[in-house]
């Protein structure tokens, strides 16, 4: 994919492994796409609502995927254990984080809550061969999934979004009064000591210990002295990157690409992502706040010009008509930015994957899905960064070229 000389850039956006889609970027603002519900969440939604005690369940190692000690480790236990669904037969894994289909999810209804199989339907989708058959009848008798432009076709193997999965499980309760858990209300009292209005109070800074600097250090010189300084102390968080970094190169000499070189920027930003994503519960390119990888990328300052290099000041915001960009396609977006005559251009991409275990695994994951492929084969990258948290992994993608007048 080719860059005009000076004016344009490519945001490279792939689609989520385990199934989320494509995000949208607008330049006035962002449409968010549907999230889809995944095995572990339909365990905790389903078995929560069932008002079943679930057993504090233990893998002990039996489940290479199900890490004892997480909230989720019982509920995908206690699903495997009364056949919400069965682990890979070839390696004994359950996938917890797998996407779910709309027959997936009618079996697991069926199972918790005891429904009736083999009820009358009249989809023309869905045959008597077909593994969903049994679980039909339970959609058309309760009416979930109905589709008023559709009627006649279930669309069983359709990814399930969490508003379709919610929907569904109250239609089921209103018509089956009867699975209603009971509702309780717990009352807290709340004491609260007198503390005769004292408040901690911070350190007052010395000011006499305060100084200021100035330097005519780049940037550049900076972050390469860092890269530097880090050197032979490689953590098992460095060895992972740098695995990850040379599968990866190795897929793209088979197509004779130049490698990847691993970059802090990039790392960080893909670090910062995956760790964001564990402790605020969501797995998508974009944060709750709306910001995507391309707001972050950016602001850890891999695409800022380096004003010693360009020999002008930084300049943050262009005149009027001079920073652009463009839709032209959802994974397509063209960028142009005037800067004191120097021509930024840059490229930026970035892979998520949930649940693999090596670098071995999350590249061959990701380079089996079409789009996490093509960001792994994209000429236009240079660099790469790594991040991983629990079992959450970022890989972030850039190239930066700056051209002088």
């Amino acid at each position: 994919m080719l860059f005009s000389r000076y004016y344009s850039s490519i945001f490279l956006i792939a689609g989520i492994l385990c199934g989320v889609g494509l995000a949208t970027v607008h330049a006035q603002g962002r449409t968010q796409r549907a999230t889809y519900v995944t095995r572990l969440e339909a365990a905790q939604l389903l078995l929560k609502r069932s008002n079943k005690i679930i057993p504090n369940l233990v893998s002990e190692g039996e489940y290479p995927d199900v890490i004892d000690g997480e909230p989720y480790t019982k509920y995908v236990l206690y699903a495997a254990k009364i056949g919400m669904w069965e682990p890979d037969p070839s390696i004994n894994r359950l996938r917890p984080h797998k996407l779910i289909t709309r027959g997936e999810y009618l079996k697991m209804l069926a199972t918790v809550f005891l429904l009736p199989l083999n009820l009358d339907y009249d989809f023309k989708d869905v045959q008597p061969e077909d593994w969903s058959n049994p679980f039909a009848g339970i959609a058309q008798r309760y009416s979930l999934f109905y589709d008023p432009r559709d009627p006649n076709r279930l669309r069983a193997e359709l990814p399930i979004t969490h508003e379709e999965a919610a929907t569904a499980l109250f239609a089921l309760f209103a018509q089956r009064v009867d699975l209603r858990p009971p509702q309780r209300i717990r009352i807290y009292r709340v004491v609260y000591e007198n503390t005769d209005d004292s408040r901690a109070q911070g350190e007052e800074p010395d000011r006499d210990m305060l100084h200021s600097y100035m330097t005519v250090t780049s940037r550049n010189q900076i972050r390469d002295s860092l890269q530097q300084e880090k050197g032979d102390e490689k953590s098992n968080a460095d060895i992972i990157q740098d695995e990850i970094i040379a599968a990866v190169n190795r897929e793209r000499a088979k197509e004779n690409l130049s490698p990847l070189a691993p970059n802090m920027a990039l790392r960080y930003t893909a670090i910062l992502h995956a760790k964001d994503m564990y402790q605020n519960g969501y797995f998508s390119h974009y944060s709750p706040e709306g910001r995507s990888f391309i707001d972050r990328i950016k602001e850890s300052g891999y695409t800022d010009v380096d004003p010693i290099e360009c020999g002008c000041k930084q300049v943050l915001v262009a005149p009027t008509g001079e920073d652009t960009r463009d839709e032209i396609r959802p994974d397509y977006v063209e960028y142009s930015r005037n800067v004191c005559q120097c021509q930024p251009k840059f490229a930026l991409g970035e892979n998520l994957a949930k649940g693999q275990l090596t670098p071995e695994e999350v590249v061959r994951d990701w380079m089996n899905s079409e789009g996490h492929r093509r960001n792994i084969l994209q000429p236009s990258f240079t660099e790469m960064g790594v991040g991983i948290f629990r079992d959450l992994w970022v890989q972030n993608f850039g190239n930066f070229e700056l051209v002088l007048p």
